[in-house]
């Protein structure tokens, strides 16, 4: 199973402690190795990034100037009370935090956002990774052997960096496939 870079951070600081907490429910994970799953890691990191949407907000706050975010807000805020009052009826006041956050976080969820962002991330950190291990194989051996095979191992990393063009350029041409389909 893949992960994304938020996903795995996930399972390695709190991977055992799911797992625990999942078995003592008699609930078995698909992977044990990693239980917590990509959709949970990006609807986590969705409530994170809107609690501190939240805060910001509340701490921005003003009567005498307010800005166009409190204005989006407090028209969002309205449209679901006066939705929640139609339909609940009179005592709704109390529901409408809960269905304001409740539905900022579906539309965050259904935006595909965070998803599209990670893959960037993804993309930008595994070609980092894979360009810089070639080039320490390379130092190390110029260390060992001066010449000869550093020169075989240096056409071989040209090799490997038009291999990782390629790959990269075709990654990015299915993201941009699936974000741009007419199936959608």
């Amino acid at each position: 199973m893949e992960q994304l870079a938020f996903t795995a951070l996930l399972n390695r600081l709190f991977g055992a402690p799911v797992l625990a907490l999942l078995q003592e429910l008699h609930i078995h994970p698909k992977h044990a190795a990693t239980p917590i799953s990509n959709s949970f890691a990006m609807e986590l990191l969705v409530v994170l990034l809107l609690t501190i949407f939240f805060i910001a907000v509340r701490t921005r706050l003003s009567v005498e100037r307010p800005g166009g975010l409190q204005h989006t807000m407090e028209g969002i805020h309205g449209f679901v009370a006066n939705m929640a009052d139609e339909v609940i009826g009179h005592h709704s006041s109390k529901y409408v935090p809960y269905l304001v956050t409740l539905g900022m976080f579906i539309l965050c969820c259904n935006l595909e956002v965070f998803s599209h962002l990670a893959r960037i991330m993804s993309l930008t950190i595994r070609l980092f990774a894979n360009m810089f291990a070639g080039e320490m194989v390379t130092l190390v051996f110029f260390s060992l052997i001066p010449l000869g095979i550093p020169v075989l191992f240096e056409g071989l990393h040209v090799f490997v960096s038009l291999i990782q063009t390629y790959i990269f350029v075709l990654l990015a041409c299915v993201y941009l496939r699936e974000g741009t389909g007419q199936e959608h």
